[in-house]
């Protein structure tokens, strides 16, 4: 940003002769004193606003800013310029690096989406940090249909097992569109969750498809903050494609989308990437709470705490025939904490009451990977068990050094 000050000085002096003026270059001379200017340069960069909120936005001038429709939030630049940030409500259209796309006080049933524009070529991902997010849940209701090889659906009978529709989202939902691969449509309450999507060449579109009536769920007071940043591709915070999420540091939670409502939900393909950091060689899951359930509660066999990794993802056994149902944890090449030893049959995708690797169902154990990159995986079809609600899963995860 170049901001230009001029700043005018009237000459002083009385001229004796007018033809102390007739060189070319005193007059030169005298037409530099006239006037002074003083240049200001600051670059747009972030800043945070000290009013309405404390949001995240852009240091502008101030005519830049107002033309921009963006909102003054205080001073950025030594006072130069101003921490510019910007709203963003159903129907916007934005290129800016940092926006807010939020909900009305009172959100009403249909649909409400904006289109998110690249700030720059070099725009590789957005990442979308849900400071609120609080739609209708998914589907609870029972309805039993029979579940078939591979995922299939059929008619009732006597012979089969039964299945449900619940954890599909059937009231409300919200999905990102325009990148390369596009991340499974989510639901319910995902307050402090964070997603990654691939930027598109031309929009990304962020979608809330809000339903009349609750189907399946009690109606929920529908509420969102989403926080969009741009990322460079040259940046050090990208992440590795194809990551949901992305986790730095030693220690943190991971958590399934809408964990926090109390059901897990349907058709989903979650990729948690952790960075391994320097000195850093084993990545080791627990529960947050070793003794309550509900920290890991995912459609499965009952009382099973694996599957070998010849099964097609949990309860759907090797061939996929089988009809336990089809979600699971995927901890890659997952190993027991103590000794680093093979955990039997060499299971890796997990599922049923408790994070663990016994049959017992009623412990939870510590499970760890020393394959890198760190991707763990939660994978959802549209069915799920009858008889009890799955929550998902809410894990702790530890990074322990080399020399361990």
């Amino acid at each position: 940003m170049l901001l230009v000050i001029a700043i005018s000085f009237l000459c002083c002096g009385t001229l004796a002769q007018e033809d102390d003026l007739t060189n070319s270059t005193a007059r030169g001379q005298a037409a530099k004193s006239l006037s002074v200017f003083q240049v200001v340069r600051f670059p747009n960069t972030a800043c945070v606003g000290t009013a309405s909120g404390s949001l995240n936005g852009t240091c502008y001038t101030a005519s830049e800013c107002t033309n921009k429709g963006g909102l003054s939030q205080g001073t950025c630049a030594n006072g130069f310029g101003v921490c510019c940030t910007f709203t963003l409500s159903c129907g916007a259209v934005s290129s800016e690096n940092c926006t807010y796309f939020q909900s009305s006080a009172t959100q009403p049933a249909g649909q409400c989406g904006i289109s998110v524009c690249k700030a720059s070529s070099d725009i590789c991902q957005l990442r979308l940090d849900f400071t609120t997010f609080v739609i209708n849940g998914p589907n609870t209701l029972t309805i039993t249909v029979t579940k078939l090889n591979v995922g299939g659906i059929g008619g009732i009978a006597a012979a089969s097992t039964a299945l449900s529709l619940a954890t599909n989202c059937l009231t409300d939902t919200f999905s990102v569109t325009g990148g390369t691969t596009a991340p499974s449509v989510i639901c319910g309450t995902n307050t402090n969750a964070h997603m990654y999507v691939d930027a598109s060449q031309s929009c990304n579109n962020l979608l809330f498809q809000l339903g009349n009536t609750p189907v399946g769920t009690s109606a929920a007071t529908r509420s969102w903050n989403i926080k969009i940043s741009q990322i460079s591709c040259l940046s050090t915070t990208l992440p590795p494609q194809g990551c949901t999420q992305y986790f730095v540091g030693i220690t943190g939670v991971i958590t399934s989308f809408n964990q926090a409502g109390g059901v897990q939900l349907a058709n989903q393909k979650q990729n948690i990437c952790i960075r391994r950091e320097r000195g850093f060689c084993k990545l080791c899951l627990a529960q947050v709470n070793q003794a309550v359930n509900t920290d890991f509660s995912i459609s499965g066999a009952p009382g099973m705490g694996f599957i070998g990794k010849s099964s097609i993802c949990c309860g759907l056994g090797t061939a996929g025939a089988k009809t336990n149902g089809g979600d699971c944890l995927i901890v890659p090449n997952a190993i027991k904490s103590t000794a680093n030893a093979a955990i039997i049959g060499g299971g890796d995708q997990f599922c049923g009451k408790f994070f663990g690797y016994t049959t017992s169902g009623t412990a939870a154990k510590t499970v760890c990977t020393t394959t890198v990159p760190y991707n763990i995986q939660f994978l959802t079809d549209e069915l799920t068990l009858t008889g009890g609600a799955n929550a998902g899963f809410k894990l702790a995860y530890t990074q322990t050094p080399c020399t361990s």
